[in-house]
């Protein structure tokens, strides 16, 4: 059930219509940083053992710190190790393209733009809470994650079956389209009735010929606690956007707004659909798996499979303890 969790939660989507979503982001962002300190400090002290400092004619060397990191923080020091592992194996099975480096381009900026808005500061004040050297190394194990995901939901598609596959894309698919959208929030301030109002306000300086991002600037302006302007991006099937938006988009034509407004738990909307492209059952295949993945039964967790990866791969330790915790952690997980 914990993988289950785990897989969903790769998947979700953070652009949606929800205020609140802006918020969520930042639950994975905090666990990114208390999971990783340790770990990454762990690795910037692990070196040819050199003298740190002397006091009284004595030297204190890494080494010696890295003896006492092995005694209180094996784990950390295991999953350093297993990372390490993992990279070069998955990095050999999959080679970066333009896909996995434009979505990690877009999860890493979504991390540190979430950061931003709910703690302040800036990207450099980001990479050094979390342990990074640089964005680049950032990217490194967002990377990582990327690959470990990549080979569990291949494992769970053979498990799945192409027919399963593409009868689930031939009932739900229907591309992926470009939207924006300004919504007006309800509040104690304001009624359904009035965010519906101030929509159709909006919709009817549309229909004179003002510009949608120049009326929406504006609105966001004059009314800054009340208006929500966004760039969503491309919206599949995928996305967990409510059913009134997303029926109200699909029956949309490129470069088309919403007639009338929208009106969702958040308020009204006034939808703007720029452009759509068709998205192939290959595309589609990922996301399809993850909403799949809670009917299958008696499948194996992913800890499981980057154990029988490893294995498969030959890796062996050299240190008796870090093999003897290793065995003790995760051979019968």
């Amino acid at each position: 059930m914990e993988d289950k969790k785990k897989v969903e939660k790769n998947r979700e989507n953070t652009k949606g219509i929800k205020k609140k979503c802006k918020k969520e982001i930042v639950v994975p962002v905090i666990t990114l940083v208390v999971g990783i300190l340790i770990g990454l400090f762990i690795m910037y002290i692990i070196k040819p053992s050199t003298t740190i400092a002397r006091v009284d004619g004595k030297s204190i060397t890494e080494n010696q710190i890295y003896d006492k990191l092995q005694k209180y923080y094996s784990k950390d020091v295991l999953n350093m190790i297993l990372e390490d592992v993992d990279d070069v194996i998955l990095t050999k099975k999959y080679k970066e393209d333009d896909k996995m480096t434009e979505e990690i381009e877009e999860e890493a900026n979504k991390y540190i733009e979430s950061y931003i808005g709910y703690y302040g500061g800036t990207k450099e004040d980001f990479l050094e809470e979390c342990g990074f050297e640089s964005e680049e190394d950032f990217k490194n194990y967002l990377k990582l994650e990327y690959r470990r995901n990549l080979y569990y939901i291949d494992y769970l598609a053979d498990v799945l079956g192409q027919d399963a596959i593409q009868e689930y894309y031939d009932e739900h698919n229907f591309g992926e389209i470009q939207t924006k959208h300004i919504l007006v929030q309800t509040s104690d301030d304001m009624t359904e009735d009035q965010a519906t109002a101030m929509a159709k306000e909006i919709i009817t300086k549309l229909n004179d010929g003002a510009n949608f991002d120049e009326v929406a600037e504006e609105y966001k302006t004059n009314y800054p606690d009340t208006i929500i302007v966004e760039d969503l991006g491309g919206l599949t099937f995928a996305d967990s956007i409510e059913e009134s938006f997303m029926d109200a988009l699909k029956a949309m034509e490129d470069n088309t707004y919403s007639q009338e407004p929208v009106v969702t738990t958040y308020g009204a909307h006034i939808i703007y659909r720029t452009s759509s492209k068709e998205l192939s059952v290959e595309d589609a295949r990922n996301d399809i798996v993850v909403n799949l993945y809670s009917t299958l039964e008696d499948v194996a967790s992913q800890s499981d499979k980057l154990i029988e990866l490893r294995k498969n791969a030959g890796l062996k330790f050299k240190s008796e303890k870090f093999k003897d915790l290793y065995d003790e952690l995760y051979t019968n997980y």
